[in-house]
């Protein structure tokens, strides 16, 4: 009976031992795994999702002194084609949101009036020239009174090194801007003239043997 009482002591203390390793491993397996951290959010995206883009592109329409209401004003991003579009109140006054930075063909058209483009560049950050808000005003003319006074005269200048060039040619013209006014400008209703040196034509032909 001691023996049996002896036995029975010994393996309830090893059984009491073996439980006891078990839940002692166990606890230091979760006390040495770190928790696992929350991914951290891509500080680049999250920049380029929380940068400001866009703008406002406003202004005037007028004839003369005269305001124009209801003329169909657009603007296309040059690199995207996009077009947004708005229409002036009757003060000739118009305002249109643009979500995207980009640069912008604003143009302004009525009926019975010649059409008119600028340009705008906008850029929430003011940044690369752009402002957050652009101002493009226009003045529009009678599309009657445009093509009664003609398209201006267009000159094309020739770059100063190509004089040598002129030399296999036996006739050459210079022309500087009181000869181009005298020939090309006299007469005209609306005035337009070159003023100051603000162009040259050079004009050169071959002649005959003979001549």
């Amino acid at each position: 009976m001691r023996v049996e009482n002896g036995m029975g002591l010994f393996l309830r203390g090893l059984i009491a031992a073996v439980l006891l390793f078990v839940s002692t491993g166990a606890g230091a397996q979760e006390a040495a795994s770190p928790p696992v951290p929350a991914a951290a959010p891509n500080d680049a995206a999250a920049a380029s999702a929380t940068a400001p883009s866009g703008g406002t592109i406003r202004g005037v329409v007028k004839s003369g002194a005269v305001p124009l209401p209801g003329v169909a004003v657009t603007a296309t991003n040059t690199l995207t084609g996009k077009k947004y579009s708005t229409s002036t109140d009757v003060t000739g006054a118009y305002a249109m949101a643009i979500p995207r930075n980009g640069r912008y063909v604003v143009r302004a058209e009525l009926a019975a009036f010649a059409s008119e483009t600028l340009e705008a560049l906008i850029n929430a950050a003011g940044e690369n020239g752009g402002k957050p808000e652009q101002t493009a005003d226009f003045t529009l003319q009678l599309a009657s009174r445009v093509q009664q006074a003609g398209e201006p005269f267009q000159l094309f200048f020739t770059p100063a090194e190509i004089a040598a060039e002129l030399a296999a040619f036996r006739g050459i013209e210079d022309l500087g801007s009181p000869e181009m006014n005298a020939r090309y400008f006299a007469g005209r209703r609306d005035s337009l003239k070159l003023r100051g040196a603000a162009g040259r034509l050079l004009c050169a032909w071959l002649l005959g043997d003979s001549d």
